[in-house]
């Protein structure tokens, strides 16, 4: 087990190529005519460099592009002549040479499945390298490199299925490295999947130890650290957690973007915090794992704020509120009422008298209001059930 650490090759934790995807994002979201003729250059010339057909082939259905025919011929004749000399090798290794020799030919046409995006003849070749590959470290080299798959042709079921078997691949030993990345991975599957409490745990946990470059960069991690931090953790623990986090402070440090963001909710400067959020809003919108959530993040960014600034008061004029936060009047009750509707905010407005009343609920009345939301939920289970079983 001494050699544990060390990768089935250097070069898995090359493919797939995320960059690509990243910029495949961009392109998806530009706006101007000239940034986006050099994002899909950009694209295209990594495309072509990695000769990614399938990958190419995707693009132009995505975005409408007409398929050049000489770019199509030129990448099939490499594709196909790679492919056959790889085959080659496998072939002659099993008649001329052993295990290892075997298996590092097949690891190659892994990666240059991988390489070009046809995930279905990639998956079929690593699971190929997964049987033939003995040591708990090294299988999980091979169940990181599909999971990355998954993420790089979103197919999230195959991120989940991945990230089970590494779990059981685990409980049988494994080093504390692959531990973390595994732990990094899953966390940015959460995410993705809207399980933003259990992403921020593995987040969290994984900031002092962080490896997986080969998925997220370091900067990414803050960055999602940050964002969930603001929705999930208490005043207490945002403090202890993120602005005094000694390992997160080496990125964000006093006086960053981001850091500000996290510091004005903290220090009750509201509308320095929703100036950071429209700042915010655009960073989502640029992150290919969390532009999804950009309407949903930036209205639960405003929950902490009204909850942390009303708390204090039994009764808030309006007008004041209205200047602590930078918003019209006619906003600020809009958006309220919203909350107070979905149960996010317990006050009510006073329209006649200009203000906002706080309105606390207990322990019991919480309790007894969410026993009553719980069993709607169980009897409407249960008359669908009702309906099936008659049918």
């Amino acid at each position: 087990m001494a050699n544990e650490k060390k990768p089935v090759c250097d070069d898995i934790f090359k493919y797939p190529n995320l960059r690509v995807n990243h910029l495949r994002h961009s392109l998806s979201i530009a706006s101007d005519k000239k940034i986006a003729e050099g994002l899909k250059k950009s694209l295209l010339e990594l495309v072509i460099k990695d000769e990614m057909l399938p990958y190419y082939i995707n693009l132009c259905t995505q975005f409408n592009w007409t398929p050049d025919e000489s770019t199509v011929k030129c990448l099939e004749e490499k594709n196909q002549k790679v492919l056959n000399n790889m085959t080659e090798k496998i072939s002659y290794a099993e008649e001329q040479f052993g295990y290892e020799e075997v298996k590092d030919a097949i690891q190659a046409k892994a990666n240059y499945y991988c390489k070009v995006g046809d995930k279905d003849n990639a998956l079929t070749e690593y699971n190929k390298l997964f049987d033939k590959t003995t040591g708990i470290g090294s299988k999980m080299d091979v169940l990181l490199v599909i999971i990355r798959l998954g993420f790089f042709t979103n197919d999230i079921q195959l991120v989940k299925k991945t990230i089970a078997r590494a779990k059981e691949q685990l409980e049988k030993g494994g080093d504390w490295e692959r531990r973390n990345k595994l732990k990094v991975y899953e966390a940015l599957q959460m995410m993705v999947c809207k399980n933003f409490k259990g992403a921020l745990a593995n987040f969290l946990e994984a900031i002092p130890t962080f490896t997986a470059t080969e998925l997220i960069s370091y900067d990414n991690l803050v960055f999602y650290t940050v964002l969930l931090s603001i929705i999930i953790l208490d005043r207490a623990d945002l403090r202890k957690k993120v602005l005094e986090n000694p390992d997160m402070i080496k990125v964000i440090p006093p006086g960053s973007f981001l850091y500000k963001f996290a510091s004005s909710l903290y220090s009750c400067k509201y509308n320095d915090f929703m100036t950071c959020l429209v700042n915010v809003s655009e960073m989502i919108k640029n992150d290919i794992y969390f532009s999804n959530f950009r309407k949903y993040y930036i209205r639960q960014a405003r929950i902490p704020a009204y909850s942390q600034y009303l708390a204090p008061f039994k009764t808030v004029e309006l007008e004041n509120m209205c200047n602590e936060f930078g918003f019209s009047k006619e906003f600020i009750e809009e958006d309220l009422v919203s909350y107070i509707c979905s149960g996010k905010l317990f006050c009510k407005i006073d329209r006649v008298n200009g203000i906002i009343e706080s309105n606390h609920p207990n322990s019991k009345n919480l309790l007894y209001a969410n026993t009553i939301k719980q069993g709607d939920i169980l009897l409407n289970r249960i008359h669908k059930l009702s309906r099936l079983v008659d049918i």
